[in-house]
């Protein structure tokens, strides 16, 4: 599968089933970013793609949260 020039989110993209997801994406070429509440166990998924992985903080219970998520995903 070929992601390339592909951008996701992943949210709880940090750890468990999430983490796993967002590792895939990114060995298939994606730019992807990470949401979640903690940033601690991002380093690992970003030593895969330091240029293409991001994290960024968000709590998906907080309609302005995700507002935040997804302007900065755009830009």
């Amino acid at each position: 599968m070929d992601l390339r020039h592909k951008v996701a989110v992943v949210t709880g993209g940090t750890s468990g089933l999430g983490a796993s997801i967002a590792e895939s994406l990114l060995i298939a070429g994606a730019h992807v970013t990470c949401a979640a509440r903690r940033e601690h166990h991002f380093t690992s998924i970003a030593q895969l793609s330091p240029a293409r992985a991001r994290y960024a903080p968000v709590d998906i219970l907080d309609r302005y949260s995700i507002d935040d998520l997804f302007a900065g995903v755009a830009a």
